[in-house]
């Protein structure tokens, strides 16, 4: 049900090909995995939903990012590794904003619709500060299950390295999107070189 609402709403915005979509079908650990839990399949569709709220928004308002904020929002509620896509969304909607108001020689005001964005936005934080009073930890019990309660940094770069190996043709994909990514504000301006 995930892929079929994730075509319907990138397929009308893009091209006729949904090269991303095509690309987390034919996942080969997506597919054998994607019955493993409805918490995967929750965090995949918020993350994508959040992107497509935050990246396909004409015009850099207040209002038209809320959704998109609130859909980030709830994938740091979902899962704790959700706070990572959360950073990366504030990072973007800043340099948005930034280079909006430096194009439109314009200042970004303190008004009530800003409030309103950083509550939306910090409201992990108040999870988070709720949980670590309530449970005593920020990290769920099923964390500590699969851990043993000692933290195992080689286990994760032994999978790191797995991942790596499996999918190497994905390294230079992800290259390429971090130089367009960057490139677009080098285009329009923002970064000076």
């Amino acid at each position: 049900m995930e892929l079929v609402f994730t075509c319907i709403l990138f397929c009308k915005k893009l091209s006729p090909i949904p090269f991303a979509l095509s690309c987390f079908v034919l996942l080969y650990h997506n597919r054998i995995f994607a019955t493993g839990g409805l918490e995967t399949s929750l965090h995949g569709f918020i993350l994508l939903s959040a992107s497509y709220h935050l990246i396909y928004c004409r015009t850099t308002n207040f209002y038209k990012i809320i959704p998109g904020i609130l859909l980030s929002s709830l994938s740091c509620l979902n899962r704790p590794d959700g706070i990572l896509f959360h950073i990366l969304a504030g990072i973007y909607i800043i340099l948005k904003f930034l280079q909006e108001s430096k194009s439109n020689h314009t200042n970004l005001r303190f008004n009530f619709s800003l409030v309103i964005l950083c509550i939306t936005y910090l409201l992990p934080v108040f999870y988070y500060i709720w949980k670590l009073e309530y449970y005593g930890n920020i990290l769920p019990n099923t964390f500590y299950a699969k851990s043993g309660g000692s933290p195992r940094l080689t286990q994760g770069l032994i999978y790191l390295w797995y991942f790596l190996k499996m999918y190497y043709g994905m390294i230079p994909i992800l290259g390429f999107v971090l130089v367009l990514f960057f490139g677009q504000f080098e285009n329009n301006g923002f970064i000076k070189t």
